[in-house]
């Protein structure tokens, strides 16, 4: 698997401001906020930059639309031939749809105007390096490796270009495993990652990693926003007049200042089911009520991008007549809410969805984070590779039920990332499509595999794989639920 995509570096002079600089004027993806319908209508009436176009094409793919996409950002190189933002994006677009002639053609094109783009010629690579496997069932040796010499020339220029950045390095040890000279591999990964728990500068970049990886070939890659920890301290207050109103809280939120603060609340603006609470100090929203779907508090879980935004109470439909009351008098309430949560910074879960033809879901998993101490590429940097790879595997079909690939965190302290999944499918109430859950952990202890599973059909399916493999291992069947991995939560 070779990482495309944009890199991220904390250096802040020399070749990586020159980098940033390429980044701002040359985007790959949507760089504006304009709507597909603005964008579409700017199109229309041919007023559309090619930033406009590039942006509308971003926008199609960020829905899956990448045929649609395509289409737009072809039409964009009809007026602006020499654009190199409209290279880059319609070259990335068309290795993403498998069309990998055309996107080493239009990529040379955007590199011979721009070659010290490091991201430009990082793409590029990708392009030469993803036609050489399927150059190879049909081509000569020769011609394959002329495909893996000019993956290595232009991911080297990359790291040339950005020393400083590890992800360059990352792919350019890829292309030398590709073309089998192992030792200059292992050379070129150079400073591995080491142990990488849940919540750590080190395991945030193994989701960057991943992230960057699976959007290669996935349309649809979303970031999985959770908390590993999450408690309030010791009650949510909302008082009137010294009584305190029956709420709960929203879990994942943020709490207030220790002090709290004094304010009035007001009616819902987009959202009915939501009051926001105004500062009387700042005049500014600085807390919210929300009313639940019954009548009385029934919990609330918050997850993507609202996780950690501000505090968040809830009510049930029997305090709204109060609530209206308080809204119209305008009267004044004390709030404080104190939370405590860990890590500072939200981690992540990577989730990689590839549709399918009919109703119905299978998942497969695998954790990504590792602990001090222990075999971390065993457990379970291999296992996530493999998930991974299947998820390229299936990225251009079209399976019978849609496919989800889950790389999680925090499985070592609690299955917390594959929790919070379950709870965010609940809250979003998708979790009854899914039919099949597929974990993958520790892989590479063996020979034997250990096939763990309450489910007569699942296991008799594991079986006949297995008997169609021939494989001379012997598997241990373990028919018990289970209760130590990722797929517990299901």
């Amino acid at each position: 698997m070779l990482l495309v995509g944009a890199a991220v570096c904390a250096c802040e002079s020399g070749p990586a401001d020159r980098q940033q600089r390429f980044r701002a004027r040359y985007p790959l993806g949507a760089a504006g906020a304009g709507s597909i319908a603005a964008l579409q209508a700017a199109v229309d009436r041919g007023r559309a930059s090619a930033d406009d176009r590039c942006d509308l094409a971003a926008a199609l793919a960020a829905g899956g639309r990448l045929r649609p996409a395509l289409e737009v950002l072809e039409e964009a190189r009809g007026f602006h031939p020499e654009e190199v933002r409209v290279l880059y994006n319609l070259g990335d677009m068309q290795r993403r749809l498998g069309r990998l002639d055309e996107a080493v053609e239009t990529l040379t094109g955007a590199v011979r105007l721009e070659p010290d783009y490091a991201d430009l010629r990082l793409s590029l690579c990708g392009a030469y390096a993803h036609r050489a496997p399927v150059a190879a069932a049909g081509s000569p040796e020769r011609v394959v490796q002329a495909d893996l010499d000019s993956a290595l020339a232009h991911c080297g220029a990359a790291v040339d270009l950005w020393p400083q950045d590890p992800f360059y390095r990352h792919n350019l040890g890829r292309v030398l495993y590709l073309s089998a000279r192992y030792g200059e591999a292992a050379e070129a990964f150079g400073e591995e990652i080491g142990p990488h728990p849940s919540g750590t500068p080190e395991f945030e970049e193994v989701v960057r990693i991943v992230h960057e990886d699976l959007r290669t070939s996935i349309a649809d890659v979303q970031l999985d926003r959770y908390l590993d920890f999450w408690a309030t301290l010791p009650i949510p207050e909302i008082c009137h007049k010294g009584r305190r109103l029956t709420v709960g809280v929203a879990e994942n939120c943020s709490g207030t200042t220790d002090a709290g603060f004094d304010g009035v609340i007001r009616a819902p603006a987009g959202d009915p089911s939501l009051y926001p609470i105004e500062n009387v100090e700042s005049g500014r929203p600085e807390a919210h009520i929300q009313v639940s779907r019954d009548v009385g508090v029934v919990p609330v879980y918050l997850y993507g991008d609202d996780v950690l935004r501000p505090p968040r109470f809830v009510a049930g439909i029997r305090d709204v007549p109060f609530l209206d009351l308080l809204v119209k008098d305008e009267a004044v309430v004390q709030v404080r809410l104190r939370v405590l949560y860990a890590p500072e910074r939200p981690t992540h879960n990577i989730v990689a969805r590839v549709p399918g033809r009919e109703a119905g879901e299978v998942i497969v998993m695998a954790h990504a984070d590792s602990v001090i101490r222990s075999e971390g590429a065993n457990d379970n940097t291999a296992s996530a590779i493999v998930a991974m790879m299947l998820a390229h595997a299936f990225s251009g079909e079209r399976p019978g039920k849609s496919l989800t690939f889950i790389i999680t965190g925090s499985e070592e302290y609690g299955l917390v990332g594959a929790r919070h999944y379950v709870k965010r499918r609940v809250e979003e109430e998708t979790h009854r499509q899914i039919e099949c859950v597929i974990n993958f952990d520790s892989l590479t202890y063996g020979p034997n595999l250990w096939p763990s599973t309450h489910d007569p059909k699942l296991m008799a399916l594991v079986r006949q794989v297995h008997q169609d493999l021939g494989s001379p291992t012997v598997p241990i069947y373990d028919e018990s639920p289970c209760w130590m991995n990722d797929a517990a939560p299901f």
